[in-house]
């Protein structure tokens, strides 16, 4: 009787085991709740760590903890975290809910009636934060503090490029507006801030530098025009963009530079012989400085035939034609055919020398500059 009951016991026992090391299988819906980590930041005095967990699907959250692994604070629904320089303050973008967005949207909620992100200040070592409705735009100083930049506008048209620009001293808790701001760059190394601006009745349009420790602000481009690529050199000494600032519909891009005095200067145009024939300067290159501040880097382009506005679209024919022996798959050239429109290719601008030198051709491109552009090699 004893030996039947003990085999009893095992017998239930063995189930147990079995149904407790069964495996369930794993639901679509559990995978969507994974959470990553895609964004990490470290405080420059070591004392802070800042991470994002993200699911493949639902909401965001940041967790900031301290070097030991104490979590300080857990927010949700954050994003885009930026930590000051002077590791005071955490900058980050809070989102609305997914929930909420989703609700909205069935219930077919304009976009303009939508919930807008909010950017939010805050201070690590108090743990309070404070919050500005609206936002558009951020940027946050990488080498010096005291300071942040962003745009904000409660009502604003879907197509709007250009929005109010709020500078804001996190310290004082001052702020100054500029309007109709659609291009704004801090200088990496100086408390300068450079911006463009369409002006409005009170406020000229142009492009400006703005000197954040004296208040200061210097008009280097006088009008209002079609103003592309701002860049700043990391002193805050040099200004660059490219402008047309006629009243044409197809733009012909100059290149300007502004070096610390009067105001910024056409430094070299399409009608430059170093610019190939029926090339031009690109819209969509980049503006850069040498480490040095010696050169400019930018991009040009083949001219685009004009657009023939006396046939319509529907009455130009589509064909695609695809050679077995071309380098690429027609379905690569498909798809690769927007970014293969917007490409330029590197050129160079030197300011001793007053001379620009193309650099790449359709032929020989992908250069590499060597120490940021200061090498004389490339």
């Amino acid at each position: 009787m004893q030996k039947l009951a003990l085999l009893f016991i095992l017998l239930l026992s063995g189930n147990v085991l079995f149904a407790q090391t069964e495996k369930r299988p794993l639901t679509f819906d559990e995978i969507l709740k994974w959470e990553r980590i895609t964004e990490t930041h470290i405080s420059n005095d070591g004392k802070f760590i800042v991470y994002k967990q993200e699911p493949w699907k639902g909401n965001t959250s940041l967790k900031v903890t301290t070097a030991k692994g104490d979590e300080k604070a857990s927010i949700a629904c954050a994003t885009s975290a930026k930590i000051s320089a002077n590791s005071k303050y955490l900058i980050y973008t809070l989102k609305t809910p997914v929930d909420t967005v989703r609700a909205l949207k069935l219930k077919k909620t304009k976009a303009e009636d939508m919930p807008q992100d909010k950017l939010v200040i805050y201070n690590l070592e108090k743990g309070n934060s404070q919050e500005i409705p609206y936002i558009k735009s951020s940027k946050v100083p990488k080498e010096w503090a005291g300071w942040i930049a962003y745009q904000a506008k409660e009502k604003a048209k879907k197509d709007a490029k250009a929005f109010p620009l709020f500078i804001h001293n996190v310290n004082t808790n001052n702020t100054k507006e500029i309007p109709n701001v659609n291009a704004y760059v801090f200088a990496e190394e100086k408390e300068v801030l450079a911006f463009i601006s369409e002006g409005d009745s009170l406020f000229d349009a142009g492009a400006y530098v703005y000197n954040l420790k004296e208040g200061s602000e210097t008009k280097i481009l006088d009008g209002k025009g079609k103003i592309k690529q701002l860049t700043i050199n990391k002193s805050g000494s040099k200004v660059a963009f490219i402008g047309d600032l006629s009243e044409e519909k197809e733009a012909s891009y100059s290149l300007y530079a502004w070096t610390g005095s009067d105001t910024a200067q056409v430094v070299t145009d399409n009608t430059n012989t170093a610019i190939p024939t029926n090339w031009e300067i690109s819209e969509n290159g980049s503006l850069s400085f040498s480490d040095n501040d010696e050169r400019l880097f930018f991009g040009t382009a083949p001219k685009k035939a004009p657009k023939d506005t006396t046939v319509l679209d529907e009455e130009i024919p589509v064909l695609d034609v695809w050679h077995w022996n071309e380098e690429q798959l027609q379905t690569v050239q498909l798809h690769n055919k927007s970014k293969d429109a917007k490409k330029s290719y590197l050129a160079v601008y030197h300011f001793d020398t007053n001379k620009a030198v193309q650099l790449e051709t359709e032929l020989f491109s992908r250069i590499r500059k060597i120490q940021n552009g200061d090498a004389d090699l490339l």
